[in-house]
């Protein structure tokens, strides 16, 4: 029988603290509820995780050097002379919210994906408007509300976090159509979600337009938080960001983890995607029985249903992830995880 601690966080939305709060109030059901709530990534697979030796102290590895391997590594070699090495996706997004909002800089951001955006440009008192994106991702929206905003910045990400897709080539010519009416628009990527696979040829037709910063890290993909990251600059606004991204601190034994990451164990994002399809396959056969709308995901870890997440508890025994702890306002959303589920304590 749910408690009724548990009962009353359902009835409300949720942030990411408040719902550890909840999962942990579920392990105490009888009979105990399944489990489709980990975010965690390194922790799920961390048999997977590979910690390199940095005890080689006389090999000295330079930023550079690093983001021309790593742009190999996405298969854009030719666009390494306008990537920086940062320490991941909230490493940039930190420098360049500053830099946007010491030029007065309006920014639209999806208020449904990830509150850390949110975090992040408060921090630095960013300007911005908000938008949503899930369930519906209707990119032409989201863009001409920017205009209407008057924000000629706007973030996204690519492939989509929760949707588990990448855009559409429809998608891409809107982008490239609203880029294109106007030399100072920029669209943010954020690519980790990605999970270190190369670039596809609809992203690298985004970057191409020159009004583009791209980000990633090797977070999901390498199983590495707040090691190493790059961002890809458009060459018009090198003058721009170059010099704030190149000042970010990165220290030595972090630039020697990633390079011997990249270089020796590029098989690891090859691994970690497919465990995550595997699993994926296994949990959508789960959630099929619920006979709820579920959104086609195609990659990725999360598992969108239109079911609220006392409902999956109370009559599927499944302890899931409220669409709130996205920054959602939906209650009637939940998203499944397929990630191993592990001790919340760990």
């Amino acid at each position: 029988m749910i408690s009724p601690q548990c009962r009353s966080h359902t009835s409300e939305l949720m942030n990411f603290r408040q719902f550890i709060a909840w999962s942990e109030d579920a392990r105490h059901l009888a009979p105990p509820a399944e489990r489709y709530c980990e975010t965690r990534i390194a922790q799920a697979f961390s048999r997977l995780r590979v910690v390199p030796d940095t005890s080689r102290k006389s090999l000295r590895i330079h930023r550079c050097d690093l983001v021309r391997l790593w742009c190999k590594a996405m298969g854009i070699p030719n666009l390494a002379r306008m990537a920086l090495a940062t320490e991941g996706v909230r490493h940039s997004l930190q420098a360049i919210f500053a830099l946007l909002a010491k030029g007065g800089a309006t920014v639209a951001m999806p208020t449904d994906v990830y509150p850390v955006y949110w975090q992040l440009a408060t921090a630095e008192k960013l300007r911005v408007v908000g938008f949503e994106t899930f369930p519906q991702f209707n990119l032409w929206k989201i863009l001409a509300d920017a205009d209407e905003a008057g924000a000629h910045h706007v973030l996204l990400p690519q492939p989509l976090k929760l949707h588990g897709r990448s855009w559409t080539d429809k998608e891409i010519a809107a982008a490239e159509d609203w880029l294109r009416a106007g030399i100072q628009r920029r669209i943010i990527l954020d690519g980790v979600y990605g999970f270190g696979a190369p670039l596809d040829s609809p992203t690298k037709r985004l970057i191409e337009t020159d009004q583009v910063v791209f980000l990633d890290s090797l977070s999901k993909g390498w199983l590495h938080e707040r090691t190493f990251g790059a961002a890809v600059i458009p060459e018009q606004d090198a003058s721009i960001y170059t010099e704030p991204l190149r000042n970010l601190p990165s220290t030595p034994s972090k630039l020697l983890i990633a390079h011997q990451l990249i270089e020796r164990f590029s098989d690891i994002p090859y691994w970690v995607r497919g465990e995550i399809d595997a699993l994926r396959v296994e949990v959508l056969g789960r959630v099929s029985r619920i006979r709820s709308l579920t959104l086609p995901v195609e990659r990725g870890y999360f598992l969108p249903i239109e079911c609220s997440t006392e409902t999956l508890l109370t009559e599927h025994s499944m302890v899931t992830i409220p669409a709130s702890v996205f920054g959602s306002r939906l209650r009637h959303w939940s998203v499944a995880s397929v990630l191993p589920a592990t001790d919340l304590s760990s």
